[in-house]
């Protein structure tokens, strides 16, 4: 496996495990936070640790520490990266809450602005940092306009 595979699986998980969570976040039963019993002390006794789920910031937070470890990142770019991950968050939640978009159209939007972010984040890297993020991934080739599938759906028809 490439490099380019170890971490731009990550950024594609990162994206649908963000837009998931806007999806949760309208049904108030599911973001409650489970009950927690009061310890002697008045203090609350934390949920057991496979319980809890982290948070958006947890998993972005987690993000940046892994990249940053990974590439040797500079504080500012990782306030660039944070800014870019943030950016790529509220975009692929955009693309998830707009009815307009037919649902077979949203996992290549998302895909589309994972590899954006990518190429973002390249952009903000040394030679030496991109070497460890990987090359961009190669060109997909473009898919068969609708007509090219309802031809082959309706051979008998004549076109």
């Amino acid at each position: 496996m490439t490099s380019q595979g170890a971490i731009g699986a990550p950024v594609l998980m990162l994206a649908l495990l963000l837009a998931s969570a806007g999806s949760r976040a309208a049904d108030p039963e599911q973001t409650a936070p489970p009950a927690q019993p009061a310890a002697p002390s008045g203090q609350s006794v934390p949920a057991p640790r496979h319980a809890r789920h982290p948070s958006a910031k947890d998993r972005l937070d987690e993000r940046v520490r892994s990249l940053t470890k990974a590439l040797d990142l500079s504080p500012a770019q990782q306030a660039q990266l944070r800014k870019l991950l943030l950016q790529q968050r509220d975009e692929i939640k955009g693309v998830w809450d707009d009815a307009s978009i037919p649902a077979s159209d949203r996992i290549g939007a998302t895909q589309a602005i994972s590899e954006r972010t990518a190429d973002r984040i390249r952009a903000l890297l040394n030679d030496e940092q991109k070497k460890k993020y990987g090359p961009p991934p190669p060109q997909r080739p473009p898919r068969p306009d609708s007509s090219t599938v309802e031809k082959w759906m309706n051979p008998t028809k004549p076109h």
